[in-house]
């Protein structure tokens, strides 16, 4: 593959059974949102990219959303992000908090 090449548009419930491993990010927008069955799952495979992006956009009545992240991989697993370690990581640090503001 010498470019970028879509390899799946379609509902998030079935783009997660289908690239489980890129499941993470619109599972929780999914969870949040309308629904895996209603949320869009775009999967771009890029040859030339370096990092892992994530899009996230919204419409409706308050308006329009959209977020971009582009992850660092992580240099022990280029096949995640750093970001995501950091999270665990945070994760297991406030299991013990009663409250977070933040």
């Amino acid at each position: 593959m010498s470019e970028a090449r879509e390899l799946y548009r379609g509902t998030a419930r079935d783009g997660v059974a289908r690239f489980p491993e890129s499941a993470n990010v619109v599972a929780a927008v999914s969870l949040a949102g309308i629904g895996f069955d209603r949320t869009e799952m775009v999967i771009v495979a890029d040859p030339r990219g370096t990092r892992n992006v994530h899009v996230v956009t919204a419409d409706g009545a308050f308006g329009s959303l959209r977020v971009e992240i582009q992850n660092i991989p992580s240099e022990e697993n280029p096949r995640t992000a750093q970001l995501a370690a950091m999270s665990a990581y945070r994760a297991l640090l406030d299991r013990d908090l009663r409250i977070r503001v933040g």
